[in-house]
């Protein structure tokens, strides 16, 4: 008989170890798979029947709702909008917004399009107020007693070489209000046993593989990528969404979101100053340090101030 150890079930079912693990202290799995045999040097062994029953309960027909993770670019657009092309099965059953008041003006219009496309078709598209990010940023700065959930700002360490915070801010900021909302729709309170499972649609496309992990706190929730399933890259939403003469929306993230390129950053520069403007406040404000990281930090990878650098490269 074939067996199999706990990080292959981990890795064959898309969570993470750790998690695995956890659920099996919990007896999360206890009702589906029963008693679990151990070798002589004490480790778990799961056999085929297992396996297959927890993928079966992961992938299965359990799944009770099919949510859209919306930040309103090109993927998570193109996501949306295929729904109404029947361009998935199974369909997903809702969308969702996690505004943390910090995106471009052009994401917010494109978001609002699409809410709007959705009342019409009668589509449920959830708009969730989130923290305000901005305002979190500068009072973590001012006050190293109010705790933040870091974006993966830079700095640099002690031998002199660059580093970066842990990236927390999606999970805090929107993955948590997101199971929120999720709970409600269920009337499943904070604290309460989730006994129904929800797949949540991200936008990641071939180009972006790099961005995939399965790590969400809540073992009822299963990350979906269905536009990698697809084969879809980032351009090949770009000429779908022409294909259906619908505009191309802008490139979304949080205006003060590290990773951008240094043509985003000119972009934002010379086009949409008000926009800079809060992402360069954000920016002077973090050199005094962030929770109990009181050194300097920088949101752009020079560990330079953001309106000292000389951007270059076309509009």
């Amino acid at each position: 008989m074939n067996y199999y150890l706990k990080k292959q079930i981990a890795d064959l079912i898309g969570i993470r170890c750790d998690t695995f693990k956890k659920n099996i202290q919990k007896g999360l799995y206890s009702h589906l798979i029963g008693p679990i045999k151990r070798d002589e040097k004490g480790r778990r062994l799961f056999t085929q029947e297992q396996l297959n029953k927890l993928l079966e309960w992961y992938k299965g027909n359990d799944v009770k709702l099919r949510c859209i993770s919306m930040g309103g670019g090109i993927q998570s657009t193109s996501m949306l909008l295929m729904h109404f092309q029947k361009q998935w099965d199974p369909q997903p059953d809702c969308a969702m917004f996690i505004d943390l008041d910090w995106e471009s003006q052009s994401t917010y219009e494109n978001l609002k399009r699409l809410e709007e496309l959705c009342r019409i078709k009668g589509f449920p598209f959830y708009w969730i107020k989130g923290h305000k990010i901005h305002k979190d940023l500068l009072n973590a700065a001012k006050d190293p007693n109010f705790i933040i959930k870091s974006p993966p700002f830079f700095l640099r360490n002690k031998q002199g070489s660059k580093g970066q915070l842990t990236r927390q801010c999606t999970a805090h900021y929107k993955i948590k209000f997101m199971e929120t909302k999720l709970r409600e729709l269920f009337h499943v309170p904070t604290g309460k046993r989730m006994r129904y499972r929800v797949e949540v649609w991200i936008g990641i496309t071939t180009d972006e593989v790099r961005r995939i992990n399965n790590n969400l706190s809540s073992s009822w929730l299963i990350k979906r990528f269905p536009l990698i399933e697809k084969n879809f890259s980032r351009q090949d939403c770009i000429n779908w969404l022409m294909k259906y003469n619908y505009p191309i929306p802008p490139k979304s993230a949080c205006l003060g979101c590290p990773y951008r390129p240094n043509t985003d950053w000119l972009e934002m520069k010379k086009k949409r100053p008000g926009e800079w403007q809060s992402v360069v406040e954000v920016d002077r404000a973090i050199r005094s340090g962030i929770n109990k990281v009181r050194v300097p930090l920088y949101i752009h990878q020079s560990l330079q101030p953001l309106e000292s650098i000389k951007f270059e490269g076309p509009l």
